[in-house]
């Protein structure tokens, strides 16, 4: 069978959704869920899946149609998630402006040394694993 040759290549880019949703994957690899678990659980005393529903939807506010960057509304949410408030656009407005301004970098680089720490853990007990799997495999004695 012969295909026919396309005339021209489309890219076509994500959805909003599709976006929110890998970034909400990217939080989750980076450890943000465990270690948020008790402020998720008890946000509006419902489940971890309304929070996270709330980030999404602010996803596509802010940086789909809003213009943010990826890296401002993570840290954005960070702060938000530490000082224990709702995830509702007057709190991200709020935090936008003083992200803006320059008054959030050291909270921020506090924030995610968190997350990078549980980052080094998990690379760390990989690397071990693999380590012990690879004497274990090969005899080793």
């Amino acid at each position: 069978m012969n295909k026919m040759p396309t005339l021209f290549k489309v890219n076509i880019e994500d959805k909003d959704e599709v976006k929110a949703s890998k970034f909400i994957s990217n939080l989750q690899k980076k450890g943000f869920i465990g270690t948020n678990k008790i402020y998720l659980k008890n946000y509006i005393n419902a489940d971890i899946g309304i929070a996270l529903s709330h980030i999404k939807n602010n996803y596509k506010k802010y940086v789909c149609e809003g213009g943010w960057t990826e890296k401002k509304f993570e840290e954005i949410i960070y702060i938000i998630v530490k000082y224990r408030q709702m995830l509702i656009p007057v709190v991200f407005l709020r935090y936008g402006s003083k992200y803006d301004n320059g008054e959030l970098v050291k909270e921020i680089e506090l924030e995610k040394k968190k997350y990078s720490k549980i980052n080094k853990d998990s690379n760390k007990n990989n690397e071990e694993q693999e380590l012990l799997d690879y004497i274990a495999k090969h005899g080793g004695r």
